[in-house]
């Protein structure tokens, strides 16, 4: 057997109904928010619109070069000096005498008696 439930019953109870749903959600909501965030980042990403926003956001790159003046050629070295060589006449050395050995046999024979 069932009892009826009062109104003041009814109070109570959508009362804690309803705590339970705001603790509930007090833990879901961040929960949802980041992956409804993550999802949308997927879809930008998948379809070419988060390149389009990151170039929009950097800053436009300028390259800028400096152009100097040519510098001037150098000057051609001088010439080398020519110096007039004199030529000396060729010294003729002296012939070295020549050492002659007389030769002795080296071996000697002993004479035999005759």
């Amino acid at each position: 057997m069932t009892m009826p439930m009062t109104q003041a019953d009814e109070a109570g109870l959508a009362r804690e109904l309803l705590a339970a749903l705001k603790a509930r959600s007090a833990k879901l909501g961040p929960l949802a928010a980041i992956v409804l965030l993550h999802l949308v980042l997927f879809y930008l990403l998948q379809s070419g619109l988060l390149r389009k926003v990151a170039h929009a956001a950097l800053p436009e790159v300028i390259n800028i070069s400096f152009v100097s003046a040519p510098t001037p050629p150098k000057p051609a070295p001088p010439p080398p000096k020519t110096v007039p060589v004199a030529r000396q006449a060729p010294t003729i050395a002296p012939q070295l005498p020549v050492a002659v050995r007389s030769a002795e046999p080296a071996i000697t024979l002993p004479q035999a008696p005759i």
